[in-house]
């Protein structure tokens, strides 16, 4: 439900369009990150998690991704995922 709601924040925004991110296309993904968090280690996890997908995907490229369901099986997203779990513990 989350990531429903992280896309539909993306894919309204003015900043969909634009090549770089933008706080108000970050910070849906940080929080969405959050919301499913148990504990601070997790505020590490997803500051890592959203720098890399920012500096890794364009906006266009994850909500393409994510429409496809091929984000969870792309090789840089799960790069992203493992160095951001590694940096966690």
């Amino acid at each position: 439900m989350k990531i429903l709601i992280t896309v539909f924040v993306l894919f309204f925004s003015s900043a969909v369009f634009s090549i770089e991110w933008e706080f108000e296309t970050l910070n849906p993904v940080f929080e969405g990150c959050l919301d499913d968090s148990d504990d601070g280690v997790d505020y590490e996890y997803c500051g890592c998690y959203v720098n890399g997908i920012s500096k890794n995907f364009r906006v266009l490229e994850v909500l393409q991704l994510m429409d496809s369901g091929k984000l969870e099986t792309n090789e840089d997203f799960l790069s992203i995922v493992e160095e951001c779990v590694y940096k966690s513990e």
